[in-house]
C-alpha cells in the first residue's frame, strides 16, 4: 500500500509539472527570442495558463481523480463494525483521502512558485498580490477537490466504483463545457474560482474570494451529510 501511495503522489507531481511545462516552454522561447517582455513574461507565468479555469476544474481534478482512485483504501478493508458508525466510517475515508486532496492544490501552486521565483520577475508578482493569492488558491482547490472526491463516493452507493470514477469525471467535464461556452451568465461560477490568475490582475477582491471559498465550504458540507443520508438509508433498506 505505501508503494501505491508513493507512487500515486509522485505521478501527481509528474503530471502536474507536465501540464505546466506545455505551457511554459512556448513562453520561455519566445521571450529567449526577445518577442515578449519580462513583465509579460512575468504575467504569463502567474496568471498563464496553467492558472486558467481550465486547468484548475479540470486537469487538475482529472489527475486527482484516477490518482486519488488508485491509492485509496479499498472498501472491503474497512469494516463499518469497526468504526462503530457509518458516520465514523465516512469521516475516517476523507480523514484519508485529505492528505492527497491538500498535496495536489500544494504541488499545483509550488510547481508555479518556483518557475516564477527562477525565471520570472517575483517582486514584481508580490507587488500584485502573488504571495496572498497562492494561498487562496491552495485552499480553493482543496475545497474543489474534496467535493469532486465526495461526488464519487456517493455514486458509488448506487453504481460500481470504477464506473462512478468515470461517471464523476463525466458530470464535473459537462458542467464546466456547458456552463462556460452555453450559459455564459453562470460562467462565474468558474471564472471567478480561477484566483491566482484574477487578483494578480486585479480583477477579484479579497471579499470576493472569501464569498467563493465559503460558497464551497458549504456545498462540501451539504455532500458530507447528504452521503450519510443516503447511506444510512441505502444501508437500512439492504437489511
Amino acid at each position: 500500500m505505501k508503494k501505491r501511495i508513493f507512487k500515486g503522489f509522485w505521478g501527481a507531481f509528474v503530471l502536474l509539472l507536465i501540464s505546466f511545462l506545455s505551457s511554459f516552454i512556448p513562453l520561455l522561447r519566445m521571450y529567449n527570442r526577445g518577442f515578449i517582455s519580462m513583465i509579460i513574461f512575468t504575467e504569463n507565468v502567474v496568471a498563464g495558463d496553467y492558472q486558467s479555469s481550465l486547468n484548475i476544474h479540470i486537469i487538475v481534478m482529472i489527475i486527482f481523480l484516477i490518482l486519488e482512485d488508485y491509492i485509496s483504501i479499498p472498501d472491503n478493508a474497512i469494516r463499518i463494525t469497526k468504526y462503530e458508525s457509518i458516520s465514523k466510517w465516512w469521516m475516517k475515508k476523507i480523514i484519508h483521502s485529505l492528505p492527497f486532496i491538500i498535496y495536489v492544490a500544494f504541488i499545483h501552486e509550488a510547481i508555479c512558485i518556483f518557475f516564477a521565483g527562477i525565471f520570472g520577475n517575483v517582486s514584481l508578482a508580490l507587488k500584485h498580490g502573488f504571495g496572498y493569492a497562492i494561498l487562496l488558491q491552495v485552499i480553493y482547490i482543496s475545497l474543489y477537490l474534496l467535493i469532486v472526491y465526495m461526488t464519487k463516493e456517493l455514486l458509488s452507493i448506487f453504481i460500481p466504483k470504477s464506473l462512478s470514477l468515470i461517471i464523476t469525471i463525466l458530470i464535473y467535464c459537462l458542467a464546466f463545457f456547458i456552463i462556460m461556452y452555453f450559459i455564459p451568465s453562470f460562467s462565474f461560477l468558474y471564472y471567478k474560482s480561477a484566483m491566482v490568475r484574477l487578483i494578480c490582475l486585479d480583477q477579484l477582491s479579497l471579499a470576493d474570494t472569501i464569498v467563493i471559498l465559503f460558497r464551497d465550504a458549504g456545498f462540501a458540507i451539504l455532500l458530507y451529510n447528504l452521503y450519510l443520508i443516503i447511506r444510512k438509508k441505502s444501508d437500512y433498506f439492504e437489511k
